[in-house]
């Protein structure tokens, strides 16, 4: 960053630091950036996840006959904005040792996103071997749909991931996710548990638990149940109020 930008920075965290009470954050991996500003070292901070409102799977049209997949096909989905962070090209790679294991997998990518950026990954994907197994797609509005037809929910983010909602929605739809170790998304799906967390520097070993999960029916099924779960227990959009009501010392009204 330019001299410039750090001069910035300090001035908006003197400003925010001196006009708020504290600081609430979606996570704890993004509580922990707050210890590199000094201004904001002691402040009081915390952390409440996000939530999401209960969700009913809305049934639609086939994924495979929308875009003439072959009836055999494992279906795979990454929602996220077309970003560098967001790990398109990670996930590249990942489609690529993937095939070579289970040739007729193919991936959805669906997000916001400028043309130039969605280009670049079109690119990059046009250069593979996985080219004619990646579908792109912009912003769909039938998440449940593509959600209820997809195997594997993936989240290849490589960096500044405070949360990692879609990783929530998966869950809550019974979807099993496979998702870097980047930022707050430990936190949201446990490893082993709910799907797979693994290193953003390790795309053989991503495919491995993507395959994994494609491969074994019991396994997919246990870790989306267990998906469910762990969203109803932890995620559901009444606790996260409820935490924030807690946080602001006014009682949660009974019922």
């Amino acid at each position: 960053r330019s001299y410039i930008a750090k001069c910035k920075e300090k001035i908006i965290d003197f400003l925010v630091t001196h006009s708020s009470a504290g600081f609430v954050t979606v996570s704890a991996a993004c509580m922990a950036t707050m210890s590199s500003r000094p201004l904001l070292l002691n402040a009081p901070r915390a952390f409440i996840h996000n939530g999401l409102k209960p969700i009913e799977i809305a049934s639609g049209k086939s994924i495979l006959e929308e875009f003439l997949l072959p009836p055999d096909s494992h279906l795979i989905l990454m929602l996220a904005e077309y970003h560098p962070r967001k790990g398109h090209a990670l996930i590249i790679s990942v489609m690529q040792e993937l095939l070579l294991k289970i040739p007729n997998s193919y991936l959805i990518i669906c997000g916001d996103g400028d043309d130039s950026n969605i280009e670049k990954v079109r690119k990059l994907a046009d250069k593979s071997s996985a080219s004619k197994h990646i579908i792109f797609q912009k912003y769909r509005s039938d998440i449940g749909n593509l959600l209820a037809q997809s195997k594997v929910l993936v989240v290849p983010s490589i960096a500044h991931e405070s949360f990692g909602y879609s990783a929530l929605e998966a869950m809550a739809f019974g979807c099993p996710v496979v998702a870097t170790n980047v930022g707050g998304l430990p936190e949201v799906v446990e490893d082993g548990v709910t799907g797979f967390v693994v290193s953003s520097n390790d795309y053989q070993f991503f495919a491995k638990k993507i395959c994994l999960l494609l491969e074994d029916d019991l396994l997919r099924k246990k870790m989306a149940n267990a998906g469910k779960r762990r969203y109803k227990t932890l995620f559901q959009a009444k606790n996260m109020s409820d935490k924030y009501l807690k946080l602001m010392c006014i009682d949660a009204p009974a019922g």
